[in-house]
């Protein structure tokens, strides 16, 4: 079984996300031919931490800057090389030279982690078993970004769905989904995903593996989703005052 790990260079979760992405990387080594790592704006990053802090997100503003130490000291690049595990770094999956990274390598599994990316046909269809994505928020009814942060402000149902990726944002079979509990601080919030998170993750992996396919799909009933995306800054206000502390 050949599995791509698709995953940014720099996020907003704690620990940069690193918790999550060296337990899944270390637990499905033998799977693992190669990880998409996709660059993201140092400086607009460096930018917009100012912005953060003086905006009262305090703790994202923290967490952004220790995870740009991180970036900056490589930890990603020389965890991938400890393991052997080939790499490349690119500004998108979509990029021509991703593109024929990922022919070449002939994967049966592409996992998205973390990599706000929409993938193209040309890269969907290159996997024998699919692409997935993980998502943190609770599908079919939660779509977009920061569905969890908004789902926590409005006391709604929060969690991540791992779903199998298309053409449509948002889109294609629910795979497997979770609950987490409710936690008005949005960082220590995002500690418990990753605690559940990687295990599901590495639980699905298996799956895949044992049975050369993609789990069976959960069913649901249609319904209106509640799209949201990045908070403004009048947004941000909104979910402080609705007792939510970033």
């Amino acid at each position: 079984m050949k599995i791509i790990l698709v995953t940014s260079d720099l996020t907003y979760a704690p620990e940069n996300y690193d918790d999550v992405f060296e337990f899944v990387a270390r637990n499905s080594s033998q799977h693992v031919a190669g990880v998409a790592l996709i660059k993201i704006s140092k400086l607009t990053v460096l930018a917009k931490l100012p912005y953060f802090y003086f905006a009262g997100c305090r703790n994202i503003a923290y967490t952004l800057a220790h995870n740009f130490g991180s970036v900056l000291l490589g930890r990603k690049r020389r965890f991938l090389r400890k393991l052997g595990i080939p790499f490349i770094y690119v500004e998108g999956i979509n990029d021509r030279k991703a593109v024929l990274w990922l022919k070449k390598l002939k994967p049966d599994l592409i996992l998205n982690m973390r990599a706000q990316c929409i993938y193209k046909d040309t890269v969907l269809k290159i996997p024998r078993i699919g692409c997935v994505n993980v998502h943190h928020g609770i599908l079919p009814l939660q779509k977009g970004l920061f569905c969890d942060l908004y789902a926590l402000a409005e006391n709604r149902t929060a969690g991540f769905t791992i779903h199998q990726m298309t053409d449509r944002i948002d889109q294609g079979q629910i795979l497997y989904r979770e609950q987490v509990n409710k936690n008005k601080i949005y960082i220590s919030y995002l500690i418990e995903v990753a605690l559940k998170e990687k295990v599901a993750i590495i639980n699905l992996v298996e799956q895949v593996v044992q049975n050369g396919s993609l789990p069976q799909a959960i069913l649901d009933e249609s319904c209106d989703p509640i799209v949201t995306t990045t908070p403004n800054l009048k947004a941000i206000k909104e979910l402080q005052r609705k007792k939510i502390i970033l």
